[in-house]
């Protein structure tokens, strides 16, 4: 991660690369985890997972952004690919002196979870993002609008516990205007 730009600004005070983070555990979405942060044991930080690559994290405390990695123990006892941190989790990690990084050693109960099957064989669960309360469903209405494809990711949205909203862009690249009103038939709740 080290060099990468992160665009987020929740805050006015910056860690050592300028990431704005302060106020991250006070904000609405994180009442759900204040109690777990409360009783989280001496030297363990509420963080939340903002990226991660190939079992490499970064995370986002009060005090700044951290890399990480999961402990051992956590790698052990994961029964699947799911019960790893996923962008938007919360976690208890333990900052290492010094450095700006840390170990996650506990993954927090996930409010919503938006998720599919892993690609391939295999019949795992892959957890694309944790703790939402709105997914977007962005189409395009040009020729390659599929009514089936946004009835599919409206599925999945609904299935995760958050809200989803379909947008429809390029307008101007639809072939008829009744190509506009499709989507309104799919709507199970949705804006």
């Amino acid at each position: 991660f080290e060099g990468r730009e992160v665009g987020v600004d929740v805050g006015n005070d910056g860690d050592a690369h300028g990431r704005s983070i302060s106020g991250l555990t006070s904000c609405p979405a994180s009442a759900h985890f204040q109690p777990f942060a409360a009783s989280a044991p001496p030297g363990l930080v509420p963080a939340r997972v903002a990226e991660e690559q190939r079992g490499a994290y970064l995370l986002f405390t009060e005090s700044g952004a951290l890399e990480a990695a999961v402990t051992g123990r956590l790698r052990h006892v994961a029964a699947g690919r799911d019960e790893y941190p996923a962008v938007g989790d919360w976690v208890l990690a333990r900052p290492l002196p010094g450095e700006a990084r840390a170990v996650i050693q506990h993954l927090l109960p996930r409010r919503t979870k938006l998720s599919r099957k892993t690609a391939g064989e295999r019949t795992d669960e892959q957890v694309m993002a944790a703790n939402l309360d709105t997914v977007f469903v962005v189409a395009s209405l040009n020729q390659e609008m599929n009514v089936r494809r946004i009835e599919r990711y409206l599925a999945v949205a609904w299935d995760s516990g958050a809200a989803p909203v379909v947008i429809l862009n390029r307008a101007d690249l639809a072939e008829d205007a009744s190509a506009r009103d499709q989507p309104n038939s799919l709507s199970r709740g949705s804006t």
